[in-house]
């Protein structure tokens, strides 16, 4: 999915249920100056070592923990009524995160 975009490097990303970081930290790797933005409320019951911790650990390993940006545990009103209303993206991404 990633591989998809025409990156310049300078893009806002956001990562919806970011879980482990999966998609946040693919991002970030091809990003220059840009900053890469996930959002979770990390319940371990949703995914096996599903944790804030493990993902900046994954963030980490990776190289790429100055290019991340984190929004915890935001309510589904917090997060589209005051964190959305003033940002724009050139990308969202998501995995099975709505159901919570």
């Amino acid at each position: 999915m990633l591989n998809l975009i025409e990156w310049q490097g300078d893009e806002t990303v956001l990562d919806i249920g970011t879980g482990r970081g999966l998609l946040m930290i693919g991002a970030a790797k091809r990003l220059t100056t840009g900053k890469a933005i996930g959002s979770d409320i990390w319940n371990a019951e949703d995914l096996t070592g599903n944790s804030i911790e493990n993902m900046l650990k994954n963030a980490e390993l990776e190289d790429v923990k100055d290019k991340i940006e984190i929004r915890r545990k935001m309510s589904v009103h917090e997060f589209c009524g005051r964190f959305l209303r003033c940002r724009s993206f050139a990308a969202v991404s998501s995995q099975h995160c709505w159901r919570n």
